[in-house]
């Protein structure tokens, strides 16, 4: 019952964030010159945080995608990862998003988004839910920016999440030319969430005590809604035109999760990406 309310509750999210804009759009002046902006990316890391859930054991991948948006608003994405360890087939899965964004005026955005992912194996923490409806808000404050990030996926497990993140940015523009930039962003987030999710995890993959090496009991996992995660994170994004180079680490403490599979090894990634 208290998943249907919290089910209820981010519907509602959803619908508000989609009404507002258009109320306010009549006191607004619109630019009717499209802004089409494509971005090509690869990201590579050791592991991958979702919904407040990480791989038992570190993984190198690799994940290549394509975001497109327009006038900073409708956006797709298309993406697909490697992980180079799985014995049978090292492409994991596929993925494409589509959502739109919007700006609430004072600084205050609002988005939702769909996003559908085939997963081509079971090894990834998510693969019981390839569906996600998301929403988020968020408030570009120069001291510290506050955001609201709010997920429901679904497919042979349902699970809702709702993070909150408090960040800050550091800036220096023009280190080596008049084009280019350097931004420190310094988060602290944390995230709720049921784990269903990963109950399913643990159960298909057969996840072994990190002492005994015994197979985990999937019901030594908390699948109800509460605290999932306490994360840090720090990264440095190099920036000249369209091109950026961003290397980040995320320092993760779970909750939730059976003693014996938990870790709290630091998570690293790197993206490069060009902008046009």
């Amino acid at each position: 019952m208290k998943t249907e309310n919290l089910k209820k509750t981010f519907i509602l999210l959803l619908l508000s964030s989609f009404i507002c804009p258009f109320l306010n759009a009549a006191n607004e002046d619109e630019d009717k010159a499209p802004d089409n902006s494509f971005q090509v990316s690869l990201t590579t890391g050791n592991n991958q945080i979702t919904q407040g859930k990480k791989l038992a054991t570190d993984a190198f991948y690799l994940k290549p995608a394509l975001h497109y948006s327009y006038k900073q608003g409708f956006y797709a994405d298309l993406s697909a990862s490697y992980i180079p360890s799985l014995q049978k087939n090292s492409l994991s899965n596929m993925g494409f998003g589509l959502g739109y964004n919007f700006d609430l005026g004072n600084n205050f955005s609002t988005g939702f988004g769909y996003a559908y992912t085939h997963y081509f194996s079971s090894k990834e923490v998510l693969s019981s839910a390839p569906n996600d409806l998301s929403w988020n808000l968020g408030w570009d404050n120069p001291i510290i920016a506050p955001s609201l990030n709010v997920d429901y996926s679904f497919g042979s497990t349902k699970d809702l999440s709702a993070g909150l993140d408090l960040s800050h940015s550091f800036t220096v523009n023009h280190i080596f030319c008049s084009s280019d930039k350097l931004t420190i962003p310094i988060s602290v987030s944390t995230t709720f969430a049921s784990a269903n999710f990963y109950q399913a995890y643990v159960t298909k993959n057969q996840i072994k005590n990190k002492k005994s090496k015994t197979v985990v009991s999937p019901a030594t996992v908390d699948t109800s809604f509460g605290i999932s995660d306490v994360a840090l994170s720090a990264s440095l994004s190099y920036q000249i035109k369209g091109f950026s180079i961003t290397p980040a680490m995320t320092y993760q403490i779970p909750f939730g999760t059976a003693a014996d599979i938990s870790t709290s090894s630091p998570v690293f990634t790197l993206q490069v990406a060009y902008s046009f």
